[in-house]
C-alpha cells in the first residue's frame, strides 16, 4: 500500500514508537504519575516531564511547565477557548478551519461570543491583508489554522502576530498540520502572547490520544474540566496553573512517552532534513498532476505536506476508491471536517481528494500516484 493519508493520521510510525509504547507497559516500571511516593509513581512523574522537556525543546518554549498534555488538538482547543472566552468577547477566525476549531467556536458564540471570518482568495491564501476590517472595540484573540489541512496552504503566522501585538490581541493555533512537518521555533520573549495546540498522532508519530497545549501567553485560565490531581485533595477545584489546569485525572502517560519518542526521532534527523524531504516529493505530486487534462488544484504551490484535487465531476469518493483499486493508494476523499472551505470553493456535494505525505514516503510511491491518476484521466 501507498499510504497517502497522514494529515488524517501517521499509519507509518519509526519503530521507537511502538518500542516506547511496549516498554512503558511491559516493564512494569511506571504506575501512575503524581500519585505515589514508590520508585514506579516517581519513574511515572519523572519520565512525563522529560517528555516535557523535549517538546519544549522542540518548539522554543523555555517552561517545560508550559506543555499540558491532552487527548488531541481537539481536546486541547476546547479546553483552551472555553477556558477564556467569555460573552461579549469578539473573535477572528478564518473559512479554513477545521471542525475542531469551528464547533467549539460555535458553542461559544451560542453563549454570546461574536465571531467574524477571514476570506480566502482564488489561490486559496487568506486575505490576512483585510485584518484591519474584523477588528472591533471587543476583539480579543485571533484563532487560525497554521495550515489548510484540505488545501496544505500555510498561514503566514508572523504577519498574524505582528497583527496582533500591534492590537493587544491573543494568538490560539491549531498547529495540527505543521507540528512534525515544519520547522516552529517560537521565542517567547518574542511571542509573548500565544498558545500553541498539536495533536501527536500526525507528523510527531505519536500514538492516538496523545495531544498538548503549549501557552506563552500569560493567560488566567480558568478550570474546564476538574477532578483528582493526586495532589491539594481538599482544594474544591483543580489548579488553574499551567500544566494542571488542563491535566484533569489520570493522563495517557503510556502514549506520553511514545510520543516523547516520535519527537526524538524527528529531533535526530532534524526537522529541517524532514521538511524539505517532505516539501520535496510534495513538489514532485504537485507538477506531476497539475498538467493532466481535468484536474483542478485546491493547492497552491508553495510549500506544505498536501496537494489536493478532483478530477473533472466526479466526486472525491469515487477518485480515491479507485486509486486504491488500482494500486492500493490510501488517500482522503470528502469534506475532511472544514465545512466553510467547501462552501468557499464549490466543493459541498462531492469533496476533495486530498493526498497528504509523510517522511516515510518516497519518490517511487510519488512516481506511482502521478501514473495512477493520468491513468484514472485516460480510462475515465
Amino acid at each position: 500500500m501507498i499510504y497517502l493519508d497522514n494529515s488524517s493520521t501517521t499509519l507509518i510510525k519509526p519503530d521507537v514508537v511502538s518500542k516506547a509504547l511496549y516498554e512503558a507497559i511491559a516493564s512494569q516500571k511506571y504506575s501512575n504519575p503524581s500519585r505515589g511516593f514508590y520508585q514506579e509513581a516517581i519513574n511515572s512523574s519523572e519520565a512525563v516531564y522529560d517528555v516535557r522537556e523535549i517538546i519544549a525543546e522542540f518548539f522554543g518554549v523555555e517552561d517545560p511547565l508550559n506543555v499540558a498534555f491532552t487527548a488531541n488538538i481537539t481536546t486541547s482547543l476546547n479546553l483552551v477557548l472555553n477556558s477564556i472566552f467569555k460573552k461579549g468577547d469578539h473573535i477572528i477566525t478564518s473559512v479554513t478551519e477545521h471542525n475542531s476549531v469551528l464547533r467549539p467556536l460555535y458553542q461559544l458564540e451560542d453563549r454570546g461570543v461574536e465571531l467574524s471570518f477571514i476570506d480566502i482568495d482564488e489561490n486559496y491564501n487568506l486575505k490576512l491583508e483585510e485584518l484591519e476590517n474584523y477588528l472591533k472595540d471587543n476583539t480579543r484573540a485571533i484563532v487560525i489554522t497554521a495550515e489548510s489541512n484540505v488545501s496544505g496552504v500555510r498561514t503566514d503566522l508572523e504577519y498574524i502576530y505582528e497583527f496582533a501585538i500591534a492590537h493587544d490581541l491573543l494568538v490560539i493555533i491549531d498547529g495540527a498540520q505543521v507540528a512534525g512537518t515544519a520547522k516552529i521555533k517560537f521565542n517567547e520573549r518574542k511571542y509573548p502572547r500565544l498558545i500553541f495546540c498539536i495533536t501527536g498522532h500526525k507528523a510527531l508519530f505519536g500514538p492516538t490520544g496523545t495531544g498538548a497545549i503549549i501557552d506563552m501567553s500569560g493567560e488566567k485560565f480558568k478550570n474546564v474540566f476538574t477532578g483528582g490531581s493526586g495532589v491539594n485533595s481538599f482544594h474544591r477545584f483543580n489548579s488553574v496553573e499551567m500544566p494542571d489546569v488542563f491535566e484533569y485525572g489520570t493522563i495517557n502517560f503510556h502514549s506520553i512517552l511514545a510520543l516523547g519518542a516520535g519527537v526524538k526521532f524527528i529531533d535526530g534527523i532534524g526537522i529541517e532534513r524532514v521538511s524539505e524531504k517532505i516539501h520535496s516529493l510534495r513538489q514532485r505530486l504537485f507538477y506531476g498532476i497539475r498538467e493532466i487534462p481535468g484536474i483542478k488544484l485546491f493547492s497552491n504551490e508553495r510549500d506544505s505536506s498536501i496537494v489536493s484535487f478532483n478530477y473533472r465531476e466526479y466526486p472525491s469518493s469515487e477518485i480515491c476508491k479507485k486509486m486504491y483499486k488500482i494500486n492500493k493508494i490510501a488517500s482522503r476523499g470528502g469534506i475532511h471536517c472544514a465545512p466553510l472551505f467547501h462552501e468557499k470553493v464549490g466543493t459541498k456535494t462531492r469533496g476533495i481528494v486530498r493526498l497528504s505525505l509523510s517522511y516515510f514516503n518516497n519518490n517511487d510511491e510519488i512516481n506511482k500516484t502521478i501514473d495512477t491518476i493520468k491513468l484514472i484521466a485516460e480510462t475515465s
